[in-house]
């Protein structure tokens, strides 16, 4: 299991068990704090009490360390794991609320017997496990589960295959597999034995909307948070970059991280040959700035290879199409020998960056002066007049959709804000054979760490923060990243940055008729005013050219091969007419779809097929 987890720690390999217990624990290492053999994993606490397998990063460990070097402890290493192994000894479960930063670790506990799991506040880093009667398994990929998996356990689950197709990712904590469950955020689990697990959450924010601050006030304010944020993850026994987008969040970061090392920072911007597609020109602005040792790569990847190692690497359907440029500029950083960088993950989910929120906020506004039915029947009378939009991306598009959502029950509103997914009617159109759920949204409130009166534009926030960040976002990072033996770190991801945000009124995150309105505010004193006033670009290939052109081909050998998953879910003749791109008369829309299912019918005969030996 630890070999097939090579791609994460290609530094080093360690194993240890206890036969007499019955546990046994395997590492992978990528070195990047504490360089030395005497940093391995998994690693012996202080006591001999206690045994650890970490991957992750603690940013505050060297403040840990020397408060207990006052108190009498000694360390033999300079990692931050035996800083996790030493406040473990000392408190217990309890050690969880000193760590600051990203992480999921496994202690065994040879005093107690027991085996203690956690994952860090938002999600940075993956935990997966199998439990049964007869054992527990866990890992950072299912790729090292399915392994040791028993054939049940690795049956599709429909649910989370319908939640797929109207996403483009499974909603965690389920996963494509009915056997395999991903460990949530923010959450500690304690196995006692191999069929008796305890979870529980140890971090939930205090709430939305507790500060009362002026939006001068709150600008300074969120200067000094992200600066600290930045400065505390500019530490490591390795050279750091940044990847560089032509965005607000990422451009903040590069310029944060050049005044904060004095030195010049290596950045990498992605771009693509379409213009269109190509955020290029506002990064080089940002890299004269700042004057950085900046490398820019245009993609021309080749997808047919690329399409097999991106849906090994997720090990369950993921239909963000930006994963391959993820991957491929993650695969560059290494390739310039470079294992950690920097990125801007987290500042739309913080900040109010999503047209989304939007949507929510002015909904309230107006609801507020002629009332919610008012505004829901007038909604419908829209969407049933209104003709449907041709550009899927375009403006007549999000008020068609800001429609719809205004027209549906008030649970389904943010879920249909947020899809751009199949719908429920699209789906049987064309033959979905599965289970159609059509009350998804009753269940997104088990993602909010609390919802007592929250608004919807407080719902739709804390969703992307709770929902879409840990299960979809930070899923394509990390597996693109860490495919190459690359870590990423995010400063906007520090968990007391998102407290700070959460406690915000509204009408500092969500004024006026922009997206991320406080954030744009900061980067105007640190980045051109083409960057700071832009608007939001997603990390998008061109995707409709891809499935029109160069795999058009591989297109239609996976999404219509015989006895697989796709062609067995839904109606053929339909798939054939969908794949002829008359689908609603949108190309965007329609790309977008065909990518979702195209992931699927990948993963089903990259991964699923392979690995059952058909």
């Amino acid at each position: 299991m630890a070999h097939k987890l090579a791609h994460r720690g290609p530094d080093d390999f360690g194993t240890w068990s206890d036969e007499t217990n019955g546990i046994a624990l395997g590492h992978r290492r990528l070195s990047i704090i504490d360089l030395s053999r005497d940093a391995r994993q998994p690693m012996i606490g202080p006591s001999g009490r206690a045994h650890i397998v970490f991957n992750g990063e603690i940013y505050n460990y060297r403040e840990l360390r020397s408060s207990l070097r006052s108190e009498g402890i000694s360390f033999r290493n300079a990692s931050d794991t035996e800083v996790i192994l030493a406040l473990y000894e000392k408190y217990g479960i309890e050690c969880l609320k000193f760590l600051h930063g990203m992480f999921a670790f496994a202690i065994w506990d040879s005093r107690e017997k027991r085996l203690f799991l956690a994952r860090d506040r938002l999600g940075k880093k993956p935990l997966y496990y199998i439990s049964s009667p007869r054992r527990f398994l866990f890992a950072s990929e299912m790729k090292a589960l399915r392994l040791a998996a028993e054939p049940h356990d690795l049956e599709v689950d429909l649910t989370s295959l319908d939640r797929y197709l109207s996403h483009g990712f499974v909603s965690g904590p389920q996963t494509i597999y009915r056997g395999i469950v991903q460990l949530p955020p923010a959450t500690a689990l304690v196995a006692t034995a191999t069929d008796r697990l305890e979870l529980k959450r140890y971090w939930n924010p205090a709430g939305f909307d507790r500060r009362r601050m002026s939006i001068a006030e709150a600008v300074d304010e969120a200067d000094k948070r992200i600066t600290e944020a930045t400065r505390l993850r500019l530490h490591a026994d390795v050279p750091i970059g940044v990847f560089l987008s032509g965005g607000i969040d990422s451009g903040l970061v590069t310029a944060m991280a050049a005044e904060a090392t004095g030195r010049r920072v290596r950045t990498f911007t992605v771009g693509f040959e379409e213009s269109g597609f190509d955020e290029r020109p506002l990064a080089r602005m940002i890299a004269r700035r700042y004057g950085t040792d900046h490398h820019e790569v245009v993609l021309r990847p080749d997808v047919t290879d690329l399409l097999p190692a991106v849906a090994r690497a997720y090990d369950q359907p993921f239909a963000d199409a930006s994963a391959i440029p993820t991957y491929c500029v993650a695969r560059i950083a290494r390739h310039h020998g470079l294992k950690v960088m920097l990125n801007g993950d987290g500042g739309d989910e913080l900040f109010g960056g999503y047209r989304r929120s939007l949507a929510a906020a002015w909904f309230d506004r107006v609801a507020a002066v002629v009332g919610e039915r008012r505004v829901a029947r007038l909604a419908k009378l829209g969407v049933q007049f209104l003709p449907a939009p041709r550009v899927h991306r375009g403006f007549y598009a999000f008020g068609q959709r800001f429609l719809r959502g205004a027209a549906a029950q008030e649970r389904n509103r943010i879920v249909i804000w947020s899809s751009d997914g199949f719908m429920r009617e699209e789906k049987i159109s064309l033959g979905f054979s599965g289970k159609v759920d059509d009350a998804e949204a009753a269940d997104l409130g088990s993602y909010l760490p609390q919802d007592d009166g929250m608004s919807l534009p407080q719902r739709s926030l804390a969703l992307d923060l709770f929902w879409m960040l840990p299960y979809a976002l930070l899923v394509k990072m990390d597996v693109a990243s860490m495919a190459h033996g690359v870590e990423t770190r995010s400063p906007f991801l520090d968990h007391q940055l998102a407290e700070w945000t959460m406690s915000l009124p509204e009408s500092v995150k969500l004024q006026g008729f922009t997206t991320k309105p406080l954030l744009r505010r900061v980067a105007r004193k640190y980045l051109p005013s083409e960057v700071s006033s832009a608007p939001k670009r997603g990390f998008e290939p061109p995707l409709r050219r891809w499935l029109t052109n160069e795999i058009k081909a591989v297109r239609d050998d996976l999404l219509l091969a015989e006895g697989g998953l796709v062609t067995t879910m839904f109606c053929r003749v339909r798939l054939e007419r969908f794949l002829q791109g008359s689908f609603g008369g949108d190309p965007d829309r329609w790309a977008h779809l065909t990518w979702i299912l195209l992931m699927l019918a990948a993963w089903d005969y990259y991964v699923a097929r392979a690995e059952a030996g058909c």
